[in-house]
């Protein structure tokens, strides 16, 4: 009669520990949920934003199935229960037995009949307390099944939300992975070039001293450019000096000898007029000897044969001039040769003073069209200066182009570096899983925590715990 006592306790301690292991369990459970959703920081940049979603609902997902372990640990527990029940009824019935054949059985001693209804109650007492406990730890695990249940349904909304993010990243994360591309070409074709500049200084024995040879060739070129404009400027203007020297050299040769042509016909004219003047002094002389003469006539002939003459040849003179008033009496006695030279003479004269005049109009605009001609030059040599300036423009700008995308190349490679480290520490941290132990416990002493030099201290652990950057661990030493 003694022997089913023990199974009954055997089988209530068997009861607290599988509802002490699930309330643990629990604890555990909750504490870990509450962790992962605290960690989830809204204002994190677009690409931890994106892992942090996919890791979060990979833990929801992981804690739902753990829910729905535990709702079968549950009711395993209550089917245990169920079980234990039976097995307590099965116990009374055979208690009842026990005292009903105790009853009919007079030889059973009294004090045998007593301990067992003590034991009985002590049976009765223990059961109606973990029936109590029972019911106090599945209300309490039924309360905080909703609580987690509603967490969990949170959970899956934010879920919701962030997957429709996680679509919207993607399509971000497809037009970068596009513009990663091309500027993985232009990487590239950066690389080729400077693997190209490595294989020709391959001697060269730092990238400084190479960048110093470019920036030598680079002014000795500027500096070639520039003398080789200089010397075609001034070879231009002296080709051009010189033509222009031989032209003018020319037009004063032409000029002297015009000048000398001119000097030599002003001789002439002036010999020409004195003896023009000559010939008019000698002309009146010998009008006036002739007046002499005919008066000399008049008194040595005979008056009537003078006076008949005359008068007949006064006569004929007066009609020739009716009949013919341009006859010229000059041209019937004939002209005379030294006027006839003199007028020749003029006349040539004239010829040469209008050749004069004309070589000086030609030797003018030979003037104006040296002098038009050395302007186009200098307009010409503006427009090459011009050119040479546009092209050092273009240069320095082609230059600073280059040092810009070099920067931007330097900067992507290293913010693709730290990326690649984060992601590398985050892998390294999900393959462990004694260093998640380690942090919860850190999280744990975090939160029981009030001082601010204990939370820090805490925090630089995390951070060495998660292999944060130097940047991140920067920003947790200044907070």
């Amino acid at each position: 009669m003694a022997e089913p006592l023990p199974l009954a306790s055997a089988l209530v301690l068997q009861r607290r520990r599988v509802a002490r292991q699930f309330k643990g369990q629990f604890h555990r459970l909750r504490k870990f949920a509450w962790i992962l959703i605290t960690a989830v920081d809204p204002e994190q940049s677009a690409a931890s934003s994106l892992m942090n979603a996919r890791d979060l609902q990979k833990t929801l997902e992981n804690q739902h199935e753990q829910l729905k372990l535990y709702e079968k640990k549950l009711k395993d527990v209550v089917r245990a229960y169920k079980s234990l029940d039976a097995e307590k009824s099965a116990l009374q019935k055979a208690l009842d037995s026990l005292s009903q054949q105790d009853k009919d059985e007079e030889s059973t001693p009294s004090t045998s009949s007593e301990s067992l209804q003590v034991k009985l109650q002590q049976v009765e007492i223990d059961r109606e307390r973990e029936l109590a406990d029972h019911g106090k730890v599945l209300a309490e695990m039924q309360a905080r099944f909703a609580k987690e249940h509603q967490s969990f349904e949170a959970g899956a909304k934010e879920s919701a939300v962030l997957s429709k993010k996680i679509n919207q990243k993607d399509e971000a994360l497809s037009q970068l992975k596009a513009r990663e591309a091309d500027l993985v070409r232009q990487v590239a074709a950066l690389s080729k070039e400077v693997k190209e500049l490595t294989e020709k200084a391959y001697h060269v024995p730092s990238i400084q001293i190479l960048k110093d040879e470019m920036a030598n060739l680079k002014n000795d070129h500027v500096r070639e450019l520039r003398d080789a404009v200089t010397k075609t400027k001034h070879s231009t203007r002296l080709e051009e000096q010189e033509k222009a020297s031989q032209k003018i050299a020319e037009l004063e040769a032409k000029t002297m000898s015009l000048l000398e042509t001119i000097a030599r016909s002003e001789e002439a004219r002036s010999e020409a007029h004195e003896a023009l003047l000559q010939a008019e002094e000698e002309k009146q002389a010998l009008a006036e000897e002739l007046l002499e003469l005919r008066s000399r006539q008049k008194n040595l002939d005979l008056e009537d044969d003078d006076e008949d003459a005359v008068t007949t040849l006064k006569l004929a003179i007066a009609k020739i001039r009716e009949k013919n008033p341009g006859f010229d009496f000059h041209d019937l006695l004939g002209p005379d040769p030294e006027k006839k030279n003199l007028q020749h003479e003029l006349r040539s004269l004239k010829d040469e003073y209008d050749q004069l005049s004309e070589m000086e109009a030609e030797m003018q605009k030979q003037r104006s069209r040296t002098i038009d001609v050395v302007a186009e030059k200098e307009r010409e040599l503006e427009a090459a200066r011009n050119v040479s300036h546009q092209l050092d423009y273009r240069l320095r700008e082609v230059e600073q182009a280059a040092l810009v995308k070099e920067l931007e190349h330097h900067k992507k490679t290293e913010a693709m570096s730290e990326e690649i480290t984060k992601l590398q520490n985050k892998l390294s941290l999900l393959s462990t899983g004694g260093e998640m132990e380690y942090l919860r416990n850190i999280f744990v002493q975090f939160i029981q925590s009030n001082n601010s030099s204990a939370k820090k201290n805490i925090l630089k652990a995390m951070g060495m715990a998660l292999k944060l950057s130097a940047n991140e661990m920067k920003s947790i030493e200044s907070k």
